[in-house]
């Protein structure tokens, strides 16, 4: 009787296995898995643009919205205006300022490069541009002729006019793209854009 059951058993079972249904195999053609890669390298191509690789004073956050502040209330500017917004973001940055190897803060470096540009040295030649600031004010030390430096907030060390490179031209693209024109300027100090086409990114100094 016991065996009877058991070969029952095993018959129930082998008819089971042949009449359950098979899972289909989904078989994906090469040229739609091609298709989706491409889809994917597209995005991830998109989302790697967004992000600017530039440095600047502050974070991107904080940057992007300075940028917005200035193009909103500046619907014209003259070149002085770009300088003054360089500036108050270093004024309003969180930046060590190093200077002939002495520190100082954000609020005392803004101030120096301030006087600094209606100092004597320019005044056969005075600073006119926002690049003229950048390259001829807060590049380097007249008196000892070492480069200014900054520590940014996340302890980075660079030089300051690499920084204020990347912060004008971002602030020239932002104009560019918005469509804004600037105030009618003298035609022999117009800002020479073209000089400065080939930026090179800020060198990353040691933290000593």
């Amino acid at each position: 009787m016991f065996r009877l059951a058991a070969i029952c058993m095993i018959g129930f079972v082998l008819a089971g296995c042949q009449s359950t249904p098979k899972k289909a195999t989904l078989v994906t053609e090469p040229a739609a898995i091609q298709k989706e890669v491409l889809q994917v390298v597209e995005r991830e191509a998109v989302k790697a643009s967004s992000v600017d690789p530039r440095l600047f004073l502050d974070t991107d956050e904080v940057h992007r919205l300075r940028v917005e502040e200035f193009l909103a209330s500046h619907p014209q500017y003259q070149e002085a205006d770009k300088i003054q917004f360089i500036l108050k973001s270093i004024r309003n940055s969180l930046v060590i300022f190093i200077r002939n190897r002495h520190q100082y803060d954000a609020d005392k470096a803004s101030r120096w490069l301030q006087w600094k540009m209606h100092h004597a040295q320019f005044r056969d030649d005075p600073i006119l541009t926002g690049w003229d600031f950048v390259n001829r004010v807060a590049n380097r030390s007249l008196k000892s002729g070492e480069y200014y430096q900054l520590v940014l907030a996340t302890g980075m060390r660079v030089y300051l006019q690499d920084i204020l490179k990347s912060e004008l031209e971002f602030l020239e693209e932002s104009l560019q793209d918005r469509e804004l024109h600037r105030g009618a300027l003298p035609e022999d100090i117009r800002p020479k854009s073209s000089e400065y086409n080939n930026l090179q990114p800020p060198v990353i100094l040691p933290a000593n």
